[in-house]
């Protein structure tokens, strides 16, 4: 009721233009608050990152088979026959599912690699900038809850302005991209799938039995992404979900 009358307010003092702003503003508020309780309910219906991809069945339990094709089904894609469901990353398809069930709706390519709609979001950002998801540097925003931040990884380093000039098929490069949870002052915690599950090794490469959908924290500096050390993996973006 409140918001009902402060958007006709708005509507009256400034325009349409500035109620329609702030309708938008509220709907995509919420979109990424579900996507924060999604990203964290999954966390918990994996043991915390304690269960894992190969795990046996067990009776009375659901499977972890039956939640990963929950989530290739929303990227309207299925893992490759040929080889056991778990050995093709799935990382992309569970950020399909938490945005799916989050409420984006048609406005987010779901897809089963996250090059494909990171590059989806880069070509919003500079062709279609009115576009509610779309890609920014990392020295640009800082991260909010419910956006997702994007990394290059195995030693394959691209950037925003190599994407944006790529037309498809695209190369192969190996992407991760993880929802942000909870913002601190001085680090970020994020959710993801297909991860290193806890008191796992330091990576949970394709193909390698035993991943999880973990949670993990990011280092900040100065409220933005900080530099990933080394050379195997960089930031590449961050896809601001909503206005």
């Amino acid at each position: 009721m409140f918001s009902s009358m402060l958007e006709a307010e708005l509507s009256a003092r400034l325009g349409p233009g500035a109620a329609h702003a702030y309708s938008q503003q509220k709907k995509w508020a919420a979109i990424r608050a579900n996507a924060r309780r999604i990203a964290l309910e999954e966390y918990r219906w994996w043991g915390n990152g304690t269960r894992i991809e190969n795990e046996p069945i067990t009776a009375g339990r659901e499977s972890v088979a039956n939640r990963l094709l929950d989530y290739w089904k929303v990227a309207k894609a299925m893992p490759p026959q040929d080889v056991p469901f778990w050995a093709t990353p799935w990382s992309a398809v569970f950020i399909s599912y938490v945005l799916h069930k989050a409420g984006t709706g048609s406005n987010f390519r779901y897809a089963p690699a996250h090059r494909e709609y990171v590059y989806w979001a880069v070509q919003n950002a500079t062709k279609n900038p009115t576009h509610p998801v779309k890609a920014v540097p990392v020295t640009a925003q800082p991260p909010r809850v419910g956006d997702l931040v994007c990394n290059w990884r195995a030693s394959t380093p691209v950037t925003i302005a190599e994407l944006a000039q790529m037309v498809p098929p695209l190369p192969r490069y190996p992407l991760h991209c993880d929802i942000v949870t909870e913002v601190e002052p001085t680090r970020i915690w994020v959710v993801g799938g297909n991860k290193t599950p806890v008191g796992g090794a330091a990576a949970c490469p394709p193909g390698q039995d035993g991943c999880t959908v973990n949670r993990t924290k990011v280092a900040l500096e100065n409220g933005l992404l900080k530099t990933l050390p080394g050379t195997k993996s960089g930031w590449l973006a961050i896809i601001r979900i909503g206005p």
